[in-house]
């Protein structure tokens, strides 16, 4: 089969029919979708896979993939689209309207007492775990820099920190 600049074989078919495969499902789960759509999304793909070896000049010196990857990504988006499967414009114009909202009184109450909750549960921490969760968080600095200052290894300072948040997520769940 020859497609304008571009000779394929059977086996190199499978390959771009895999290939098309694993798009079809990135852009599957990238939309929070069921798998049961996965084989129209595939034929979309397939069909644009289909266009671009029969569009696709060799001599521009773009490497097919990356001539086709866009191509097919957007025809399954557009797929997608036209069987109302994505994310309807209103509700992201929706959404994005909410974020912008000034927060209600309400909701800062809400953050105050959290920030309260979690200044309490902090303090309960070892004066040790105080000072790696700090570093870490606050200080920006990073596990190995908190070992030397510490003189401990770093895995030790990492299961020093994986303990601290435990503690920290119990005790913040404990006080709901």
């Amino acid at each position: 089969m020859d497609c304008r600049n571009i000779e394929i074989n059977e086996r190199e078919i499978g390959i771009l029919m895999d290939w098309v495969r694993s798009i079809a499902g990135r852009v599957t789960r990238s939309y929070g979708l069921p798998f049961h759509h996965n084989e129209e999304i595939i034929g979309s793909g397939l069909e644009a896979l289909a266009v671009c070896l029969k569009v696709y000049d060799r001599t521009k010196g773009v490497p097919f993939k990356g001539f086709a990857y866009l191509r097919v990504r957007g025809a399954m988006i557009d797929y997608l689209r036209k069987v109302g499967e994505t994310e309807d414009n209103s509700k992201r114009k929706f959404e994005f309207h909410e974020e912008t909202l000034p927060p209600t009184f309400e909701s800062k109450i809400e953050v105050s007492l959290e920030r309260e909750k979690m200044a309490v549960a902090f303090s309960r921490l070892s004066s040790r775990s105080q000072r790696i969760i700090h570093a870490l968080y606050f200080d920006g600095l990073s596990m190995q820099k908190i070992a030397i200052s510490e003189k401990k290894s770093r895995s030790w300072v990492c299961r020093q920190h994986k303990s601290a948040l435990g503690s920290l997520k119990k005790e913040m769940e404990e006080r709901v």
